[in-house]
């Protein structure tokens, strides 16, 4: 198209893994003065959150529509022992996805040919253009953050999002 170039990119994933974690539990050290972790998982899941990754599922925390008010998603998991004899399957790492992500990434380039005395140069002027169309990304829940925290009111909501759409501009000389 009169040394136009275009490209475009699209992305699509099912959002990073997460692990549900509560800090009411202590691991009991091995060896006397040893750390004690406190940071763990839930002892079991009672199911019935949805599995949703879309970015409303993780802003209005409707995967985890059942919340007990400030406890966040203590309806879900069992922090207590179970009684001896009854088995607590436990929840396994990286258990639940995160928001989804998708867009769609641009370039455009045209490059100019000239003569400059002897030499052969070359002008490219390229934009890029990324998520061109300024999709709300949100940002991943990770380990130990609010929203992995089953005690905290906002369990399950992603607590941010990446930046909206990026252009970057290029020049470039060939000789």
């Amino acid at each position: 198209l009169g040394g136009f170039q275009a490209n475009a990119t699209f992305s699509w994933h099912t959002g990073f893994p997460w692990t549900p974690v509560t800090g009411t539990l202590n691991t009991v050290p091995i060896v006397d003065g040893a750390a004690v972790q406190n940071i763990v998982r839930p002892l079991a899941y009672y199911g019935g959150a949805g599995s949703s990754c879309s970015t409303g599922a993780f802003t209005s925390g409707s995967n985890f529509p059942n919340r007990a008010g400030a406890g966040g998603g203590t309806n879900y998991f069992s922090t207590t022992l179970p009684p001896l004899g009854v088995y607590s399957p436990g929840i396994g790492r990286n258990s639940f996805r995160g928001p989804c992500y998708h867009d769609i990434d641009l370039s455009v380039a045209k490059e100019f040919a000239h003569e400059f005395g002897a030499h052969n140069t070359l002008l490219r002027l390229q934009a890029n253009m990324y998520n061109v169309f300024n999709t709300e990304q949100l940002q991943p829940i990770t380990f130990n953050t609010s929203a992995s925290y089953i005690q905290n009111a906002y369990f399950g909501y992603a607590t941010g999002a990446d930046s909206g759409r990026v252009i970057e501009l290029l020049a470039r000389i060939q000789f």
